[in-house]
């Protein structure tokens, strides 16, 4: 019922999934691969599959704290707009406890 929803996406090693200070535009998960949370031209950290970007930005639309961008190899990310989001929350309730824990 999620993924019907989603989109996927594939990022070359290097392109960029999000920018630091930009609004969390909704769902964002790792589906394959690896990204790279850069902070002040460092890589700081890695999101690998499984795991949700920014997941408390999600529910609050806060800006992004780091770039976020994938690292060697690509990734696959499946994407839910913000609006889609909100939808899922309300139809699939265990997703809110989801980004609320994370």
């Amino acid at each position: 019922m999620v993924t019907d929803r989603c989109e996927v996406r594939l990022l070359e090693a290097g392109d960029v999934l999000m920018a630091e200070g930009k609004p969390v535009a909704g769902l964002h998960v790792v589906g394959g691969g690896k990204l790279e949370l850069v902070k002040g031209g460092a890589v700081t950290g890695e999101l690998m599959a499984g795991d949700l970007a920014f997941a408390s930005g999600v529910l609050s639309h806060e800006p992004a704290p780091a770039t976020l961008r994938a690292a060697a190899g690509g990734a696959l990310v499946v994407i839910a707009d913000r609006m889609t989001t909100h939808e899922l929350l309300v139809s699939v309730p265990p997703l809110l406890e989801l980004l609320a824990t994370s």
